[in-house]
C-alpha cells in the first residue's frame, strides 16, 4: 500500500509520484486501496479511503429492478431509465486516424494518446451518470432488489450473430450500477439483496404461470392463463420485487 503526503504518492519501488488531485482528499480516513492506471501517456491515481456509514431516514418504499437493453432499467413501481446511447463518431475517427500514421512515429504516438483521452473522458462521464442514477435510488427506495446476473458470460455467448446485441448489453454497464447500489445501499443503511433471475420475464406477476416461448417472441407479456396483459419488463421488475421480499 502506498502512502499520501500532501500531493505526492509514495509506493514502495517507485519514485514519489506528484498528483493533482480533482477535489480535496479526506483528511484523517484511512486510505483502503490505490490503483495507478496508464491511459495513453497520463497516468491516473484512484484513491480509495474508508468511508462511515450516512444512514439515510428510512422510506416505506420497496422496489424490484430489471435491466435490459430496450430500457436501461425499469422499476416495479412503473419508473424507466432510458437506454444508454453511445456517440462513437469522435472516437472512431481518432481510432482512423490512428491507422494513417506510422508505426513508432511521434504523430502515431500522439494520436494514440488523444484517442486514449478521448475513452477515458467517456469512462468518466459514464460513471457519474450511474452515481447519479444509483443515488437517487438509494434515497427514493428502503428495499432494493435486483437479479444476479453473470453479465461477462452473457456478453460472451452467441458469438457474432449476436455481436450487436452484445456490445448494447456492455454499453449499459449493468456491472458497474450493481456495484455502486451494492456499497451504496449499505452505507445508507438500506436493504439490498440479488435474486435468481430465471424465468422472471417469463412468469406472469399475477397468477405465476410461466409462459414457454422464447424472450425474443414477444416485448408485451401476455398470461395465457389469466389474461394479465403488461410491457415484459414492468413484469419482469414485479416479479424481481416479489422474490426479493416474500
Amino acid at each position: 500500500m502506498g502512502m499520501v503526503k500532501g500531493n505526492c504518492i509514495k509506493v514502495k519501488g517507485l519514485p514519489a509520484i506528484r498528483i493533482r488531485p480533482h477535489r480535496a482528499l479526506p483528511e484523517g480516513r484511512q486510505l483502503k486501496a490505490l490503483r495507478l492506471v496508464m491511459h495513453g501517456r497520463i497516468l491516473t491515481v484512484d484513491l480509495v479511503y474508508e468511508e462511515e456509514q450516512n444512514i439515510l431516514a428510512p422510506v416505506d418504499t420497496v422496489v424490484g429492478i430489471d435491466v435490459g437493453v430496450h430500457e436501461r432499467m425499469t422499476f416495479s413501481d412503473g419508473k424507466t431509465v432510458s437506454r444508454r446511447v453511445l456517440d462513437r463518431s469522435r472516437e472512431t475517427s481518432l481510432q482512423q486516424a490512428i491507422s494513417t500514421k506510422k508505426k513508432g512515429s511521434n504523430r502515431r504516438r500522439k494520436a494514440i494518446a488523444t484517442y486514449a483521452r478521448e475513452k477515458r473522458r467517456n469512462t468518466v462521464r459514464n460513471r457519474n451518470e450511474c452515481h447519479q442514477l444509483t443515488t437517487a435510488i438509494v434515497r427514493n427506495y428502503q428495499k432494493i432488489a435486483i437479479e444476479k446476473l453473470a453479465i461477462q458470460n452473457m456478453s460472451r455467448r452467441g458469438g457474432n450473430r449476436k455481436r450487436g446485441l452484445n456490445r448494447s448489453m456492455m454499453e449499459q454497464t449493468w456491472g458497474i450500477l450493481f456495484q455502486q447500489l451494492r456499497y451504496k445501499a449499505e452505507w445508507a443503511g438500506r436493504q439490498f439483496v440479488e435474486v435468481d433471475p430465471r424465468n422472471t420475464s417469463k412468469t406472469c406477476s399475477c397468477c405465476g404461470e410461466v409462459r414457454k416461448e422464447k424472450l425474443a417472441d414477444y416485448r408485451t407479456f401476455v398470461c395465457l392463463s389469466c389474461w394479465h396483459t403488461e410491457d415484459r419488463d414492468l413484469n419482469a421488475a414485479k416479479n424481481i420485487q416479489e422474490r426479493g421480499w416474500e
